[in-house]
């Protein structure tokens, strides 16, 4: 069976954004990401992209990787996240669940996404998990479903 692993991770100095949902989560991390092959499959600032672990792990550490085995082929996911590459990045979905109770005054553009959702659209297409809604979620959210579900 072919696997991916999903991790959570800090900056080694966060920044104040990170420090905030590390601080509303309740974390010790502020990102989560997909990882097959030494391969980071995430969104950042920029929208999503891939980034060889090495370099991602020059600014982050990895708090803690869980192994989830993939329901599709590995072909099938790697057309996916090509296909995702360059989405551009929702900062206002940080307000929807950094402050839960304004989520329905945020408005979200289904073409824009933040790490987590990029992650459980990953885990919901690529490995069997279903999130009701992946906009929203923190990567405390999502983690928090793979732990219990494996």
């Amino acid at each position: 069976m072919s696997y991916i692993e999903v991790a959570v991770s800090r900056e080694r100095k966060p920044d104040i954004l990170s420090r905030l949902i590390m601080w509303f989560t309740k974390a010790n991390y502020s990102h989560i990401l997909i990882i097959k092959d030494s391969i980071v499959y995430h969104a950042v600032g920029s929208g999503t992209c891939s980034v060889h672990l090495t370099d991602f792990l020059k600014k982050r550490e990895l708090v803690h990787v869980q192994k989830v085995g993939l329901s599709v082929t590995e072909d099938f996911f790697m057309g996916y996240v090509t296909g995702a590459d360059g989405k551009d990045y929702s900062e206002s979905q940080y307000l929807g669940f950094l402050f839960r109770p304004i989520r329905k005054f945020v408005r979200n553009k289904k073409e824009r996404t933040i790490c987590s959702e990029y992650a459980a659209r990953i885990l919901n297409l690529c490995c069997g998990f279903n999130f009701k809604n992946t906009d929203f979620l923190s990567p405390k959210d999502v983690m928090e479903e793979v732990l219990a579900t494996r």
